[in-house]
Parts: structure tokens; C-alpha cells; sequence
């Protein structure tokens, strides 16, 4: 991912999610700014059609729509948010963009990934080995969220 590559981030963002999940240009910016590495991009006839925001983090995953800062220590991989258009859903795209990053978890010797996953999309993560993490909560804003995690 490259920085001229945020607004077509952020509209794809837009497309996938209603109001509520939706983040400013500056938030997104933040996390691609803390994972220049981790953050990677789909394309597709030359135009972003799907991304991977991740990056290095630690404690209870960050608050939605604001920005954020660098951890005082790298306790985990962190994946931000995973989109793909509607055009290359279901092919293979996601999984690709998932690969990549754990590729550069492990190389970069994280023990473990988390994630917060919409309701809706539970069985996906599971399906990548991705499991709920018990006994935690999430900050506000998450709503019917779940936080989830995958050893690496």
C-alpha cells in the first residue's frame, strides 16, 4: 500500500460498511502510517480493489474512528480491516492479503494475530484458524463485534 493508495481505501471502506463502521481519512491514514509494511493492497485493472490495513499493537485493539498512536511496546500483529470488492470476492483475493500478513508476522516474530471481526463475518476468520478470545471486552463503538485471535 503507498499513501496516494488511502483514498480509494477509504472509499472502498465506504462501499462495505454502514455509517456506524466507517472511519475518517485521517484514521485510516494512522494505521497505515504504524504498518507502512503491514498494510497491503488488491488490484485489479489497475485500481485498488481491495486492501488489508495491520500493523504492530498492544493491549485492548484501538478505539474506531480516531487516530492512532504507536504502542509503547509491539505485543501483537494487529489486522485493522480486511475489504474486498464486490468484483473479486470469492477470488481469492482475501485470502491472499490474510497469507501475506502472517507471513510478515511470523518473519517479524509476533506469537500471535488479532483481529476484530463483525458478527457476520465470524466464520470467515475461523475458517483462516481464527478463534474468539474469551473473557475480554471490547472498547465502545465495537457493537456485536468479536475479538479474535490466531496463533502463529
Amino acid at each position: 500500500m503507498r499513501a496516494e493508495d488511502l483514498p480509494a481505501v477509504h472509499s472502498l471502506q465506504c462501499d462495505a460498511y454502514s455509517a456506524s463502521y466507517q472511519e475518517p481519512l485521517d484514521a485510516l491514514n494512522s494505521h497505515f502510517e504504524l504498518g507502512r509494511s503491514t498494510c497491503l493492497v488488491a488490484v485489479s485493472r489497475g485500481c485498488v480493489a481491495g486492501y488489508l490495513l495491520a500493523h504492530p499493537w498492544s493491549g485492548l485493539p484501538p478505539l474506531l474512528h480516531q487516530p492512532v498512536r504507536h504502542p509503547t511496546q509491539n505485543e501483537y500483529m494487529f489486522i485493522h480491516d480486511l475489504v474486498v470488492a464486490p468484483a473479486l470476492q470469492r477470488s481469492g483475493a482475501a485470502v491472499s492479503l490474510l497469507s501475506a500478513v502472517l507471513k510478515i508476522a511470523e518473519r517479524d516474530l509476533f506469537s500471535f494475530v488479532r483481529l476484530v471481526s463483525l458478527a457476520t463475518a465470524v466464520s470467515f476468520w475461523q475458517k483462516r484458524g481464527f478463534s474468539p478470545a474469551k473473557d475480554e471486552v471490547l472498547p465502545a463503538g465495537y457493537g456485536d463485534a468479536v475479538l479474535m485471535y490466531r496463533e502463529i
